[in-house]
């Protein structure tokens, strides 16, 4: 009996782009599918407590509002402020984003990628770094809160 192949048929196809971003569309259409669960939530950048309005002014790649976050969420009005100066803490938090991020696709490049060469290797992740900085500084003040919402809410 032959087996029909579903995946991909060697490994290029594996990391081409329609075969990468069908997948990447399929999880973020399963998400959305499941708009109440703190994934959702933490991907989507949305309010800790009601779950709807958006935790940040704008999207985190707005260069003129980056890592603004509202003084109240629009939706149900709760405070993302308890604090003045709260969100220093997350700093520590974007430290460990990034040396988890960066040592991961390091390590990554070197397994998937053997013959780049560690000067190509530098190159792409100093381009990473720069395009993914907003993203890790945006998700670095929501987890930030998240750690500290949850415990003074119990």
């Amino acid at each position: 009996m032959v087996r029909a192949h579903v995946g991909p048929q060697d490994k290029r196809e594996l990391f081409s782009l329609p075969f990468l971003l069908k997948y990447v569309f399929l999880i973020i259409k399963m998400l959305k599918s499941i708009k109440s669960s703190d994934l959702y939530n933490f991907i989507f950048l949305k309010c800790l407590h009601c779950k709807k309005g958006n935790f940040f002014v704008s999207h985190p790649y707005d260069f003129k509002k980056i890592g603004q976050v509202h003084k109240n969420c629009p939706e149900c009005q709760r405070s993302n402020f308890p604090e003045p100066g709260f969100y220093q803490g997350a700093m520590y938090v974007s430290y460990g984003f990034g040396v988890a991020l960066y040592m991961g696709l390091f390590i990554a490049m070197n397994i998937l990628f053997p013959d780049l060469g560690m000067k190509n290797i530098i190159i792409v992740m100093s381009v990473l770094f720069v395009l993914l900085a907003p993203l890790t500084f945006a998700y670095s003040k929501i987890t930030w809160a998240k750690i500290n919402f949850s415990k003074k809410e119990e």
